[in-house]
């Protein structure tokens, strides 16, 4: 099972830990009390902080390079026009369409968890929402992959990944999820609406996703005596994004939420047999 470990982080902290080989991408939190502001920066002059709580460590100051600007294009995956040939098979789609839920990438796969489905919507050719029919919204749990277009393929896009039995996360939206490496991907907190007019319920909970098996498990705590949760309670509406290792560290996830004024969550997980 996958053991994941938190600790606070504080933002306004000047000097960082030695003990993790320069990453390929760090970060920084500048906090204030109504809004924090997360800038990706890489490569730092210097490590980043060692995601284990329990190491010796010494301190150094860090700096931060800033990524160069670059400029990209959306490509419509829908629209005829985007293709050599008419006939050229579309990408297949998330059905019904979703809204709030969370998506993340590793390597080259792309993932897309929960979320409400809405169902009924009547999208036009010009790929515009009438707002006049209103959807039968529901919150859902499914797991959907992108799968790039193959030439030895008739199919390729979005694919629902069905499991019949063995454990997986309840039906949320405003969730946050990230990487960890190649092989897990972190689901933590976020809320599940349930019932219209109920207010639903805010989640703690904490899922790992094998990206090899793609099967779901909950993790336990350092000791593997208790079920992890996200520090602090429940959350919800809040971010996740992963921090990449160097050759001999392994990954963490940096977390912020709504009660993260002078620090961030750090999570980092220990694979154990």
């Amino acid at each position: 099972s996958a053991l994941p470990c938190f600790f606070y982080f504080p933002s306004n902290m000047t000097s960082l830990p030695t003990s993790l080989t320069t990453p390929q991408c760090g970060a920084f939190v500048q906090s204030s009390p109504l809004l924090s502001h997360l800038i990706l920066a890489s490569p730092p002059a210097n490590p980043l902080p060692s995601p284990h709580p329990h190491r010796d460590v010494t301190s150094r100051t860090l700096q931060l390079q800033m990524k160069k600007e670059y400029s990209a294009d959306w490509i419509d995956l829908l629209s005829s026009d985007t293709y050599a040939s008419p006939s050229f098979p579309k990408p297949c789609q998330i059905v019904p369409p979703r809204s709030g839920g969370v998506a993340f990438i590793s390597r080259d796969r792309i993932f897309a968890f929960g979320g409400y489905a809405e169902d009924d919507v009547k999208i036009s050719e010009e790929m515009s929402i009438d707002v006049l029919s209103m959807p039968n919204r529901y919150v859902v749990n499914e797991l959907w992959e992108f799968s790039p277009y193959d030439s030895s393929s008739t199919s390729w896009g979005w694919n629902q990944i069905k499991r019949c039995d063995g454990y997986v996360p309840g039906p949320r939206l405003a969730t946050a999820s990230s990487t960890h490496g190649s092989s897990h991907a972190v689901l933590l907190g976020g809320w599940d609406p349930q019932e219209p007019g109920t207010g639903g319920v805010i989640l703690d909970d904490v899922s790992v996703l094998d990206l090899d098996s793609l099967e779901w498990s909950r993790p336990t705590d350092v000791d593997g005596d208790e079920v992890s949760t996200v520090p602090g309670g429940a959350t919800s509406r809040h971010i996740a994004v992963t921090i990449v290792g160097g050759e001999e560290e392994e990954d963490f996830i940096l977390v912020h939420n709504h009660r993260c004024e002078d620090h961030v969550l750090i999570c980092s997980i220990d694979k154990k047999d």
